[in-house]
């Protein structure tokens, strides 16, 4: 075995505590990252969501709005949250829905504690709406008519698409009221 000069030794870990910091930086920004991305825009944006669906509807038919249902797997879901991301954080979309909609939250997370009647009445929801899969965005008056309906989320949609498909949707389901 080779034995190092003591002033080699120092040198080595010198050089060795600026790259550990480095290390140890680098992997709480990524778990900032991460934590950020997680959260789900529909708790974060800037539109007011709630999950008292109840209250919603009441203030749609004061407000003379629509509701926005989003059914979705807050915490588990990737297409859930890629729809979050790249339509319900965007700038286009809130420019489109701002005035239109009360916006509700149906979530049915698998790690986050949900309180049991929440949980209940969510079920109901899907249930009573023919909800099959996440995410699933609904549409309706306050009176309970459906005017649009879209099902799961790829990717590599835009918010543009997804806003003129959604659009369309609405449009064909008011013509002549």
């Amino acid at each position: 075995d080779a034995v190092r000069p003591p002033m080699m030794e120092a040198t080595l870990q010198e050089n060795a505590m600026p790259r550990m910091v480095m290390i140890a930086a680098v992997i709480m920004l990524g778990t900032l990252s991460l934590a950020q991305t997680s959260a789900p825009a529909t708790m974060t944006a800037d539109l007011p969501w709630t999950e008292d669906y109840a209250a919603a509807v009441t203030r749609a038919k004061q407000d003379h709005k629509l509701l926005l249902l989003n059914f979705t797997g807050s915490d588990w879901c990737v297409p859930c949250k890629a729809l979050d991301r790249l339509v319900f954080a965007t700038p286009a979309f809130r420019t489109w829905a701002q005035g239109k909609f009360e916006f509700v939250t149906i979530d049915f997370p698998a790690r986050t504690q949900q309180d049991p009647a929440i949980k209940e009445r969510n079920q109901k929801m899907k249930d009573d709406l023919k909800v099959k899969g996440y995410p699933t965005i609904l549409i309706l008056t306050p009176e309970g008519k459906e005017l649009a309906r879209t099902e799961g989320f790829e990717d590599n949609v835009t918010a543009a698409q997804w806003l003129d498909l959604v659009q369309k949707q609405m449009d064909k389901n008011t013509a002549g009221q």
